[in-house]
């Protein structure tokens, strides 16, 4: 089975340090470094996966706001696409 994950970077001071997990395995640890990327994650036939991704390191400092208290920069990650052997139907 082939899960693929298309994630979408925001960058404020630093671009995010993530992580992403199957079944407890860490399978990428690292810092983004370009505004999207996709990522694809061959894993056994079993019926059932835990698919994590953990945002860490953000600080307080990392979200930027204007004298209004708008956030106008962010230190984030977004989940843009999702499929599983090529399927994504679903929204």
């Amino acid at each position: 089975m082939i899960i693929t994950v298309d994630l979408k970077f925001y960058q404020s001071k630093t671009w995010p340090c993530f992580r992403i997990l199957i079944d407890g395995e860490i399978r990428f640890d690292g810092q983004a470094s370009q505004a999207q990327h996709s990522f694809e994650f061959h894993v056994d036939e079993t019926p059932r996966h835990k698919f994590v991704i953990q945002h860490y390191g953000k600080t307080d400092e990392d979200t930027i706001c204007d004298s209004f208290g708008k956030i106008i920069a962010d230190r984030a990650i977004e989940i843009v696409g999702l499929s599983i052997n090529g399927y994504r139907d679903w929204e």
